[in-house]
């Protein structure tokens, strides 16, 4: 999420609002908060447009190491296309693949640089291309690995949340497996 830091991100004309978890309407400023899971699942969809991504991926990535149903993260969808206004009908925001997970549309998607009160950065990070679209071959797992996004500059940045979130659950394991060994 390296795009997420250095760029405003909107939704249609919802800016997310990292610092309180929150939804601001470019026009009116009206503010939606969100919670935590729904917060953390409209960060990981934003930070992969046009990519879908399995239903079993999102659980992990956004209750990591908590024992959740699906039904959460139903509920969770529903919130976020509300907040959004999308519903689970026209899903013109998020597209639901049955069966496989979700994927939010980069159409309805765009990035701004951040506007700096310092210097300028050197670097800026192009724009999402819109096109892919959301299309199970367009899968990518949050899990297995980084989805690099090109810079205008020609270098690469990769989105380590998922990584940091695989090494978090070893370590949990890990964790859980002394103590286990240790108390019984």
């Amino acid at each position: 999420m390296a795009l997420m830091e250095e760029f405003d991100c909107y939704i249609d004309n919802w800016k997310l609002d990292f610092s309180g978890e929150s939804l601001v309407h470019n026009d009116t400023g009206e503010i939606r908060k969100l919670g935590e899971y729904q917060f953390r699942l409209l960060s990981e969809l934003a930070g992969n447009a046009g990519k879908v991504l399995l239903k079993e991926e999102l659980l992990a990535v956004v209750w990591p190491g908590r024992v959740v149903g699906i039904n959460s993260l139903l509920t969770a969808v529903h919130s976020v296309r509300k907040a959004v206004d999308d519903d689970g009908h026209q899903q013109k925001i998020i597209h639901t693949v049955p069966k496989v997970g979700y994927c939010l549309s980069e159409a309805h998607l765009r990035q701004e640089p951040r506007k700096h009160t310092g210097p300028a950065e050197p670097e800026a990070v192009s724009a999402l291309h819109p096109g892919s679209g959301c299309h199970p071959q367009n899968r990518h797992s949050a899990v297995g690995g980084s989805a690099p996004a090109n810079t205008s500059s020609g270098t690469t940045v990769h989105r380590s949340v998922p990584e940091r979130c695989v090494i978090a659950l070893i370590i949990i394991t890990a964790y859980i497996a002394i103590c286990l060994d240790l108390f019984w």
